[in-house]
């Protein structure tokens, strides 16, 4: 049982005297001389290396022993483990939670390193039922500043089984590799970071987990009653605990968020560290909160958002949570004061720098905002992102000596472009922006540059433009509601943007070509689609704000100057003649790509270019075409000759193991596809005569496939691509006699 008693010399009780908080019985058959021989053993140990080998006796194991990826787990070792959680020595649950944690950890690098942690699902059958409930209640502990230690060990367990039973779609890894070589990067995050688009596709909960089992309204109110709104109880009987435990390996998040009442538990803990730290200015080294344990909270906070908006909605209006961790992690360091946080883990990369915060510390935190403001609009108009927005800003000020400080910078950018989506963080652009001068003058990617996601960002203030602009002079009301300041500074950003993006044209149009597959690098591929949708974005708000001016006299949008046509096909011609473009086509319909962000990058360029392209190409044009339009014309021909190429290649495939991998990467795959499928029907449909009756009999049966193909493999969510496609009568059309076409749109599409 659990006592904050230690040494106890208690026999043991039946099960119906057992307290409301405790989470079984003492071990069957254990004596009184065991118990003292137990207490003499642990009596004068002094380091967590005697803890170690004094384990190593008890259970007759190595001290190293791991969780195998691929063999049957140590149950010896974790279910021992899992039994000094339960005892009623505090040593002894030191020691059960340091081998506990050690274990998870891991078996959570194994799977890091094999590159499954994306996709493996673990049986919960080689787990002690009782660990996740026996770890729980460790956190209800009354609070020591002695404890803290015992407390990350605890906290860091809870994340990593956390890990190992959420769905995959709902992992979020934070910790380092100790080898230095950065963190675990999911494929939501790669969405954001390759892709560089933040509507992660996430599927359901309702998809993902069967239907959640709520705890009793009596059993809640025996809770608060008995404990308190801040502890979790197992209703004094073993039962309660073993079904705790199989609902916890069932759906960890929700178990945690309503049977476990973590949330509660984790302001009791940030608030009484924050109390006691007050009235101990002096605190010792080793009283400090852990790092780690933060890190933990983080990661189980973020996942939790994933598991429910309403979740995500529960954790920003805390009143104490994300204060609390935003006051821990985020506040810049002074040289010669004393951090409150304990600097314990010497293994993480990066610690030791002079960086104005802890790289190691805020990371989590600013993916956690990252999150949390991806879950809720009213998340991100909330006053604790304005908040934290200053720290942001002093982030990007500093320059960025190694791989985790500018990690840091990149979800700062990607926080800030998050926010820019639903129209917030935009009076934060006139002090950001010279902070990005240097980024965006380069034509290539330095090292720790963060052009391609101030491209981005830019991109995204245009849609904003574009969205209010378009709106005004209507009846219809936008759903972009901005304050008068904002508009203001949205008003006279193209002004700014004009010669940033004057210039991302020159550099497109003079791109370097490149000859073999292996010189294409993801950086450059990034950067390029970067610049096309900012160029995009650009040109589609300066049309928006001059057609405002002209159907409104009551508008005060600026008008500027709309970058010529002709700048616009050459910085796409540009990229085609550097090859970038064959290359990411390639490695976006090949299916076998090992290299992830690779095939994101990839597909951000496919998706970007021909987007720009389809505008382009509905365009009204004049009746006299100029130089510009022979160009495009050229263009054209020459991207539909490679995506024929590539889809009548036996390597091309849309096979259905796609389906098989997570839905961020089904994400960028099926966005990139659609933007090919579009324009080859827009091609096929406008321009047949001029491509030639022998083209269009190879094409139009390719394509057709392609887009059918290609429409199964969509989720939800996507049904908006869906209906584009559909909308095109050119792939229904059947080819008869080789000579003329059929068009059958109009029965096949009353039947659908």
């Amino acid at each position: 049982m659990l006592s904050n008693e230690e040494g106890t010399t208690e026999s043991i009780i039946d099960d119906k005297n057992l307290r409301s908080d405790s989470i079984g019985s003492s071990r069957n058959g254990e004596s009184m001389e065991e118990k003292e021989k137990m207490t003499k053993l642990l009596a004068n140990l002094q380091s967590e290396e005697e803890l170690d080998e004094v384990f190593a006796k008890l259970v007759d194991i190595d001290p190293s022993s791991q969780l195998p990826s691929n063999q049957e787990q140590d149950e010896t070792g974790l279910a021992a483990a899992t039994n000094l959680l339960r005892s009623t020595s505090a040593r002894q649950r030191l020691l059960g939670a340091k081998q506990v944690c050690e274990l998870l950890e891991q078996r959570i690098n194994n799977l890091s390193s094999e590159n499954a942690l994306s996709s493996v699902f673990e049986d919960d059958e080689k787990y002690p039922t009782f660990l996740p409930v026996a770890l729980r209640c460790l956190l209800d502990s009354p609070w020591s500043l002695k404890n803290t230690v015992l407390y990350s060990y605890v906290l860091r367990a809870l994340y990593a089984l956390t890990l190992l039973f959420s769905h995959p779609e709902n992992r979020i890894y934070f910790y380092h590799d100790k080898s230095g070589s950065g963190a675990y990067n999911d494929p939501a995050s790669i969405y954001q970071l390759c892709f560089m688009h933040d509507h992660v596709p996430v599927p359901p909960a309702s998809h993902l987990y069967s239907k959640a089992q709520l705890s009793t309204k009596n059993d809640s109110s025996r809770n608060e009653e008995k404990l308190g709104i801040s502890c979790y109880s197992t209703h004094a009987s073993s039962e309660s605990a073993k079904n705790d435990g199989e609902a916890f390996y069932a759906d960890p998040l929700w178990t945690l968020l309503s049977k476990m009442l973590i949330l509660p538990c984790i302001s009791r803990m940030l608030l009484n560290y924050q109390k006691n730290n007050r009235r101990n200015m002096a605190v010792e080294a080793g009283s400090k909160f852990p790092m780690d344990g933060i890190v933990a909270i983080c990661g189980i906070l973020a996942m939790l958002s994933l598991r429910s908006p309403g979740a995500a909605c529960a954790i920003a209006q805390h009143k104490d949570i994300m204060s609390s961790i935003i006051t821990l992690t985020l506040q810049p360091l002074e040289e010669g004061n004393n951090v409150i946080l304990s600097t314990k883990a010497e293994n993480y990369k990066g610690l030791d720098s002079l960086f104005v915060v802890q790289t190691f510390l805020a990371l989590p935190t600013i993916r956690l905002f990252c999150t949390l403001c991806r879950q809720s609009r009213t998340i991100s108009m909330s006053g604790l992102i304005d908040s934290i927005m200053e720290n942001v800003t002093i982030i990007l000020a500093s320059t960025a000596e190694n791989e985790e400080e500018w990690e840091l910078q990149k979800w700062c950018i990607v926080l800030w472009r998050t926010l820019l989506r639903y129209g917030s963080g935009i009076s934060h652009l006139s002090t950001i922006l010279p902070l990005s001068v240097s980024h965006l003058t380069s034509n290539t990617e330095q090292e720790y540059s963060l052009s391609s996601f101030y491209f981005t960002a830019y991109a995204a203030i245009c849609d904003c433009v574009d969205t209010v602009a378009s709106k005004d002079g209507h009846t219809s009301k936008t759903s972009l509601e901005l304050k008068e300041d904002d508009r203001n500074i949205l008003n006279i950003s193209s002004v700014w943007l004009a010669s940033h993006v004057k210039t991302s044209a020159e550099f497109l149009s003079q791109s370097v070509g490149i000859t073999e597959r292996g010189d294409v690098q993801s950086s450059t591929m990034r950067l390029a689609s970067a610049r096309i949708r900012l160029i995009s974005s650009y040109t589609s708000a300066s049309v928006s704000t001059t057609t405002s001016l002209m159907k409104s006299s009551q508008t005060n949008w600026t008008s500027v100057s709309i970058i010529p046509r002709s700048t616009c096909i050459q910085a796409l011609n540009g990229v085609i003649m550097s090859n970038m473009l064959s290359h990411a086509l390639e490695i976006c319909f090949d299916c076998c790509v090992n290299d992830i962000d690779v095939e994101a990058s990839a597909c951000s360029l496919l998706y970007s270019f021909f987007t720009a392209l389809h505008s382009l190409l509905n365009e009204e044009e004049n009746n006299t075409q100029d130089e510009s339009d022979r160009v495009l014309d050229c263009l054209v021909t020459e991207i539909f000759t490679k995506v024929i190429q590539i889809l009548s290649s036996e390597h091309a495939t849309l096979s259905s193991s796609v389906k098989e991998t997570s839905s961020s990467r089904r994400g960028w795959r099926n966005k990139a596809h659609f933007a090919v499928g579009r324009i080859m029907a827009n091609i096929l449909s406008t321009r047949s005569s001029s491509l030639g009756v022998d083209s269009v009999q190879k094409a139009l049966p390719l394509v057709q496939s392609f887009i059918f193909c290609l429409i199964g493999n969509f989720d939800h969510g996507e049904e908006a691509m869906a209906a584009i496609l559909l909308s095109q009568n050119i792939i229904f059309d059947i080819i008869e006699d080789c000579t003329t076409t059929f068009s059958s749109s109009r029965i096949v599409q009353e039947v659908l």
